[in-house]
């Protein structure tokens, strides 16, 4: 299967830079593993433990996150839009950090995909459809891990960072991110369970890992 991807896009300089034209994923020792849930689950910390330990099984691990630096960076001139300014975000990001290091064979950790996008920013039918049109030459993970838990849960913890909330983190929203996350579960989804304790999350997710690399090796 071959993924084409936008020919030339505007990096955060506002100058157009150059994708990879086609990408055979067949043929790369590359696996891309994406953690995805809402504010609260612990994503960020749990990439982070996660690339550290299956360095020690996968020779080259790259630990990235979404949205990059460049999300501030385009100009509002062009990218008028949240939705559009964070695709084209995912795209540079997708050209010059992760397409780059599946070709070399790395394995790809990324905290957040597009897949928040169609969460955090699809509250309407008319947002998502935007969302969905911004994102068709998306590149898809060869596992995404969901971490799911009540809202009121991931609240507690938020409320604990001791920080102002944000407009995305109230409960009301994100029982509606929670829900559209939940709508796009698929085959190459794992959903854990996030409200327990990490080392036990940690595991977990770590043989969830494990069984993809295996996966993905038999296939070369």
């Amino acid at each position: 299967m071959k993924i084409t991807f936008p020919q030339r896009i505007y990096a955060e300089e506002a100058q157009p830079i150059d994708l990879p034209d086609l990408f055979n994923r067949e043929k790369s020792d590359g696996l891309l593993i994406v953690i995805e849930g809402i504010d609260g689950t612990g994503k960020t910390t749990l990439a982070t433990a996660l690339a550290s330990n299956i360095s020690r099984i996968f020779p080259g691990v790259v630990l990235t996150s979404e949205p990059t630096g460049s999300y501030n960076r385009l100009p509002k001139k062009v990218f008028e839009d949240d939705i559009s300014r964070m695709a084209m975000d995912h795209a540079i990001h997708l050209g010059r950090i992760v397409i780059p290091a599946l070709i070399a064979g790395n394995l790809v950790i990324s905290d957040r995909w597009s897949w928040s996008s169609y969460a955090y920013q699809g509250d309407t039918p008319q947002n998502y459809a935007l969302v969905k049109a911004s994102h068709d030459w998306d590149y898809r993970p060869d596992l995404t891990i969901l971490l799911d838990m009540p809202v009121s849960s991931a609240m507690e913890r938020i409320k604990k960072r001791g920080y102002p909330t944000e407009e995305y983190e109230s409960e009301r929203f994100l029982d509606g991110v929670r829900e559209r996350y939940r709508e796009m579960i698929a085959p190459d989804w794992v959903v854990i369970n996030a409200d327990r304790d990490f080392g036990d999350l940690f595991h977990l997710c770590t043989v969830e890992m494990v069984k993809a690399i295996r996966r993905h090796r038999r296939m070369l």
